[in-house]
């Protein structure tokens, strides 16, 4: 029997490879920032009227992502990803976020980020 080997790639019903489709997406209105997942983990930070105009990117996580999320006051940028952890980020108004603190003390897969309403 002939086996896959694992990677770190979601499964997809997608024709396209990992790093040509979209695994998780969230925006911004007040910042003008629309933040998007590839397949492959690679996070990048876009203005929200100009999808074509990158702003940043959060290059941490080098597993697919699942869930991401701004604070209530938009202060902090959480990533959930398969490699088990939570990446938060300072949240920066130019787009480009700086890694605050990385949580990989998980059991399982991050499939949900929750804030409080103080952030």
């Amino acid at each position: 029997m002939n086996r896959k080997k694992h990677t770190n790639f979601p499964a997809s019903s997608s024709d396209l490879a990992p790093n040509k489709f979209s695994r998780c997406i969230t925006a911004s209105k007040s910042l003008g920032h629309l933040v998007v997942a590839n397949g492959m983990g690679k996070v990048s930070i876009r203005d929200l009227n100009d999808f074509d105009k990158k702003l940043g990117a959060c290059k941490e996580p080098k597993f697919y992502v699942e869930t991401m999320c701004y604070s209530p006051d938009e202060k902090y940028f959480a990533v959930g990803a398969h490699d088990l952890s939570v990446y938060v980020y300072d949240v920066a108004a130019d787009g480009n976020y700086k890694l605050k603190c990385k949580h990989n003390k998980h059991s399982s897969y991050v499939s949900a980020i929750d804030w409080t309403l103080d952030s």
